[in-house]
């Protein structure tokens, strides 16, 4: 009984092999993190473009790190989807 609990948590069923990979709700849910990713990564180029116009060098900054934060993360958004259905997809050994 802990093993099969142990197994629906984790999503691994002991041979490696994620059983919720296939689903549906796995592929919306890659979909919707990589959109969303995708949505901020716009959002932080805008932000640091529009960083450049400042004129107060405190604001500047203040904007300038906060968008590449914006784009750092939505990168991280974007390639984990990427990465899972690489791994989806990758020959087993």
């Amino acid at each position: 009984m802990q093993k099969t609990v142990e197994n629906f948590l984790t999503g691994y069923p002991g041979n490696g092999d994620n059983i919720f990979m296939n689903s549906s709700f796995w592929w919306i849910k890659q979909t919707v993190v990589a959109f969303l990713s995708l949505l901020f990564l716009i959002l932080g180029v805008e932000t640091l473009i529009a960083s450049y116009q400042l004129n107060n060098p405190l604001n500047f900054i203040m904007a300038f790190f906060s968008a590449s934060l914006i784009i750092l993360v939505s990168i991280v958004g974007i390639l984990y989807p990427v990465a899972q259905v690489y791994s989806l997809f990758k020959p087993k050994k």
